[in-house]
């Protein structure tokens, strides 16, 4: 399957759900960036953190239900 992309700015704006400018969120960014200045490494870092810190609700029986990054911090 091609995926064919008119704008990629599309898939990476933020929104009320993708709160990429929250400052905790962006206090995070600056330093897994600072720590890994390649893309892949960056991409790999980010992806690592979140499956090592952030839980899946059901999976640790937790009432709450996150809906934002900002929520998931």
């Amino acid at each position: 399957m091609d995926l064919i992309v008119q704008d990629s700015d599309d898939y990476l704006a933020a929104d009320e759900v993708i709160d990429s400018g929250h400052p905790e969120v962006r206090a995070l960014v600056s330093e897994l960036r600072a720590a890994h200045r390649g893309d892949v490494d960056y991409a790999r870092a980010a992806f690592e953190w979140v499956r090592v810190n952030v839980s899946h609700s059901f999976d640790v029986q937790d009432p709450r239900v996150t809906l934002t990054a900002s929520e998931a911090l």
